[in-house]
């Protein structure tokens, strides 16, 4: 109430449209999907998710060296960040530096 008064129910404006904006995506966004641009902070490291539910999120990388290690190494990331936290900068990257390196990366 206070912050509603505070900024003349323009905090009660954004949190209503953020609202229908999240009604209209179908699901709750953490961020606002302009914040991430494919080439730009995200990598677009060739893979294909193998296996989906409601908690997790299984992608296969295709691999980037010649000779591949037979076990793949799996990453389990921060709930809060997901999958790309590793690879949001191609410079910075783990997933793709394991790939470069002969490892097969499941995230």
């Amino acid at each position: 109430m206070r912050k509603a008064i505070e900024t003349n129910g323009d905090s009660l404006r954004r949190g209503l449209q953020i609202f229908f904006e999240d009604q209209q995506a179908g699901t709750v966004r953490m961020t606002d999907p302009r914040d991430f641009t494919v080439g730009v902070n995200l990598p677009t490291t060739p893979g294909a998710v193998v296996f989906r539910n409601r908690l997790v999120e299984l992608i296969h990388y295709a691999p980037r060296a010649k000779a591949v290690r037979p076990v793949p190494v799996l990453l389990v990331t921060p709930w809060i960040n997901k999958f790309y936290v590793l690879d949001l900068q191609p410079k910075k990257s783990i997933v793709q530096h394991l790939l470069e390196q002969g490892s097969t990366s499941t995230s």
